[in-house]
């Protein structure tokens, strides 16, 4: 389970979350998300902190984008059509380098990076 007296540096605890120690430090600026501060002056973070973090200090894998379209039946295939074309239409647009994943009856995956669904 999770260390709750885990104290993290800002460069630590971005790696935790998911985010630059620059990112963290406004967010701290703005109200975001405050940080703790020692009596010295400098910012840390308990494991406390990391799950208050705005979706729970779970860290997504840097670099993949993944975009799974569904729909509800075998009967739907043409919208499921539609909403790829749509996905990768807009992946381009976006500055995302996209590649076609799996296409399963009624879903598709489509990832810009290695995607377990393929």
């Amino acid at each position: 389970m999770f260390d709750m007296d885990r104290i993290y540096r800002i460069s630590q605890f971005g790696a935790r979350v998911g985010r630059s120690a620059h990112q963290l430090r406004v967010m701290d600026r703005n109200g975001t998300f405050s940080a703790r501060w020692t009596a010295t002056g400098r910012r840390y973070y308990t494991e406390a902190d990391a799950l208050r973090f705005p979706g729970g200090g779970d860290v997504a894998p840097q670099g993949l984008t993944v975009v799974c379209c569904r729909v509800s039946g075998q009967g739907r295939q043409d919208d499921l059509k539609h909403q790829v074309s749509a996905m990768e239409a807009y992946g381009p647009g976006a500055g995302v380098p996209w590649t076609s994943g799996s296409r399963k009856s009624g879903a598709a995956c489509i990832a810009s990076a290695r995607c377990s669904c393929r």
